[in-house]
């Protein structure tokens, strides 16, 4: 398997995860009015997160498959190809399973959630262009401005807020959302940013001692 056929394989994945999320969301059970607008606000969020993930791996990254690009494992295509129909095809649908038999009535938990999720998705996206923008004239250079000014995983910060957002949209339940983010929190500090911190500090090390006196990953807190 190449990147191009494992691109299409999970672009038509995607799709019809949509479609079948739709169809279940709306077309299979008749809703209320009002449960309509608790499914659609969450519909809407995960349009965002399925479709962004299209743009990253047909437009933003052509030469990979994921911003993750699992390097050491044997199959790295194959593995990033199932990772990522698990990721942005089945678990969406899961929870859309989810939101039909748990979160069907909309309150102010879900709004506040929405809202979370919006700027966690602003914020991911931004940065990341401020930062690739920037990037194609300094190639050699570790960008430290615009949001990432603030924390040096900014990015990270971002997806904090956005995905247990979209999991509490899905099940309005406090133990789901907690133990996403504390998932996230767990897996970013001790997994991800060290993982970063090596490749800063081999490729940047003018600038990493700079860098890991500043925030790494809540701006104002850690």
């Amino acid at each position: 398997m190449n990147i191009k056929n494992s691109k299409l394989i999970i672009s038509l994945s995607i799709v019809l995860s949509i479609i079948f999320s739709f169809y279940f969301l709306f077309l299979k059970t008749p809703l209320q009015s009002d449960e309509n607008i608790a499914q659609i606000l969450f519909f809407l969020a995960l349009i965002v997160y399925q479709v962004r993930y299209l743009y990253l791996i047909n437009v933003s990254k052509k030469g990979k498959i994921t911003f993750q690009l699992i390097e050491k494992q044997k199959y790295p295509i194959l593995f990033d190809t199932l990772a990522g129909i698990f990721l942005f095809c089945l678990l969406p649908f899961i929870l859309a399973v989810l939101n039909v038999n748990f979160n069907t009535q909309l309150d102010r938990y879900d709004l506040i959630a929405f809202i979370l999720y919006v700027a966690g998705t602003l914020i991911t996206l931004i940065s990341e262009r401020q930062r690739k923008k920037w990037k194609v004239n300094n190639p050699n250079s570790l960008y430290k401005n615009g949001l990432f000014k603030y924390a040096n995983h900014i990015n990270y910060f971002g997806e904090l807020l956005s995905f247990p957002s979209l999991c509490w949209l899905a099940t309005g339940n406090v133990i789901v959302f907690a133990a996403v983010f504390i998932h996230q929190i767990i897996d970013f500090s001790f997994v991800q940013i060290p993982r970063q911190e090596k490749h800063f500090k081999k490729k940047y090390p003018q600038d990493f001692q700079e860098i890991m006196n500043r925030k790494k990953l809540i701006p104002l807190v850690y």
